[in-house]
């Protein structure tokens, strides 16, 4: 590098190191491997308490705020809670056990589906009524299913070292990006974190302090320059990004014309394998239906939630609202959604670039940053920006489709999110009970079936999986290098299943109690530290604080 106060040495050192543990790496047991999750999850659960009051400050969130419940739910109790079940499937799975507990049925389309959520009695009592099911990909039958599981153990990939770009905006992301090339794929890795969250440095550093320590593992901070280094150097061996497409293919093809040519070519700028997850345009659909007053106020906060959580800036928010044209309902909700958007808890647009994202979309700051909350009606077929563009912040956009019945509504919306939106990362449908009771339960699964996204929210949001070990996280399948979309490969998936197609979480029409994550909840700070100290030690006393906080909602 010219760049004299470029740390050259520095990154070719911490490549070394990880070059030479890739043997020993590839040569540890599985009940080695198993033992590291669980340190793992203690070690996070020593420093979780720092790490959330640390994503709070950087993202501007008052300590004793409701909204800093969200920095324990997506920070150190996701990582927790997959760190102990990846420990616990690993021990399966190292006893021939790796099917023990899988619950299996076949779907209308003859698709394979296991359901991952609940496992235990308090599954059920923390989230009563929701359900998680894995699909696997249509080859997958049931009795090929054990076949597709645990592979990377059964015929573990010849070692390698990857770099892992780390998202931003969730901070539990990393670490879990990491852990998924470490034990599904065998690399040893190096995290070079993002400069809007380098904050979480020492704290990430602590919680994987095992692996670390190992030399299996490290991780460093710096901009643009130290990315294009690392991804360039000669023996790093593979690429992991949680981001953009833009930055993806920056990575990828170049920039400008050189993108074009090297497109054309079929000749990546960077050859290297790389694995993503890139976010797109989200949509939630809801179902006409005999809806009540209160249906509407309850909902009205969940889809308020569904975009300003982390302040908008999630890879699976939504953004396009589908509402049924001559719905009397719809007015009502619309109106209710803008309602609750406008009386949720301030806090600001904090990701770099919000304002001029919002911008395209007609939406002006004023003199707030959370000037940018604002809810934009549009004309279904207009495309840019507002069904191709991702503008991760805090506009949320509303359009109608024709809707002569809930079912032919649900089809022609699942059709336009198909055809029309940008992405395939997560999509979320709404739906009374009597709605599903008029298409009939068979038919509304199997038009679930032809929704494709890789995760998909009945009656809840899609987010709510990502912070589920057992869910499948990443794009639906099929995007290739030069249209990847919302990304290529999947992560997570604690079960271990190496042919995930979809993770489909199904909720009540309206969960009761109110589930933490809404921005509405009152004592989301109480229910937040307390749900990741009970998953941290199982204490009966941080069980009934989380029901305490949530009927206090």
């Amino acid at each position: 590098m010219d760049n004299p106060g470029f740390p050259s040495e520095q990154m070719d050192a911490v490549i070394s190191r990880l070059q030479a543990a890739k043997a020993d790496w590839a040569a540890t047991s599985w009940d080695e491997r198993s033992r590291l999750l669980f340190e793992i999850s203690a070690a996070t659960a020593a420093i979780a308490e720092g790490w959330a009051e640390a994503s709070a400050r950087g993202k501007r969130i008052p300590s004793w705020s409701p909204l800093a419940g969200e920095e324990w739910l997506t920070g150190p109790y996701v990582l927790i809670s997959y760190a102990r079940k990846l420990g616990s499937r690993v021990r399966k799975a190292a006893t021939g056990r790796a099917m023990e507990g899988i619950r299996l049925r076949e779907l209308p389309n003859g698709q394979v589906a296991a359901q991952v959520f609940p496992e235990k009695f308090m599954d059920k009592l923390i989230l009563p009524g929701t359900r998680m099911d894995v699909w696997m990909e249509p080859h997958v039958t049931r009795d090929t299913l054990a076949g597709h599981v645990a592979g990377a153990f059964r015929n573990p990939p010849a070692p390698r070292l990857c770099v892992v770009l780390g998202a931003g905006n969730v901070s539990s992301i990393a670490p879990l990006d990491c852990l998924h090339k470490l034990f599904f794929e065998n690399e040893v890795v190096l995290l070079k974190l993002n400069p809007v969250n380098a904050y979480l440095k020492p704290y990430l550093e602590a919680a994987l302090r095992p692996l670390i320590d190992r030399n299996v593992l490290a991780i460093v901070a710096g901009g643009a320059e130290v990315g294009e280094y690392l991804c360039t150097h000669p023996d790093v061996e593979t690429l992991f990004i949680t981001g953009s497409q833009a930055v993806h293919d920056l990575i990828v093809w170049g920039a400008g014309e050189e993108a074009a040519r090297n497109k054309a070519a079929g000749t990546p700028r960077n050859p290297r394998p790389i694995e993503s997850e890139l976010g797109g345009v989200g949509p939630t659909i809801v179902v006409p239906g005999p809806w009540s007053k209160s249906d509407i106020a309850y909902h009205a906060a969940h889809i308020a939630t569904q975009k300003l959580q982390n302040s908008g800036h999630v890879c699976v928010a939504c953004q396009v609202l589908i509402l049924p044209d001559g719905w009397d309902t719809s007015e009502a909700l619309l109106k209710a959604v803008e309602q609750q958007m406008k009386a949720a808890p301030e806090r600001p647009a904090y990701y770099p670039g919000a304002a001029s994202r919002a911008a395209a979309f007609g939406v002006g700051a004023g003199d707030q940053d959370t000037g940018l909350r604002a809810v934009v009606t549009f004309q279904p077929g207009t495309a840019e920006p507002f069904e191709r563009t991702e503008v991760f912040g805090p506009v949320l956009t509303a359009t109608r489709l024709p809707a002569p019945s809930p079912e032919a509504f649900l089809e022609t919306a699942i059709n336009y999110a198909n055809d029309s939106l940008y992405g395939t990362l997560g999509a979320n449908i709404i739906v009374h009970p009597k709605s599903v009771m008029e298409i009939g339960e068979e038919r509304f699964e199997q038009l679930i079936g032809q929704l494709r996204y890789g995760t998909i929210a009945i009656n809840t949001w899609a987010g709510a999986a990502f912070a589920m070990p057992g869910a499948a996280w990443g794009a639906f399948p099929g995007h290739s290098l030069d249209n990847a979309e919302s990304g290529i490969g999947k992560v997570h998936n604690a079960m271990m299943f190496d042919a995930a197609e979809r993770t489909v979480l199904w909720a009540p029409f309206r969960q009761r109690p109110m589930p933490p994550w809404f921005v509405t909840h009152r004592q989301a700070l109480k229910a937040g530290r307390a749900v990741t100290k009970f998953e941290a030690a199982k204490s009966p006393l941080e069980l009934i604080k989380i029901l305490t906080a949530s009927m206090r909602a």
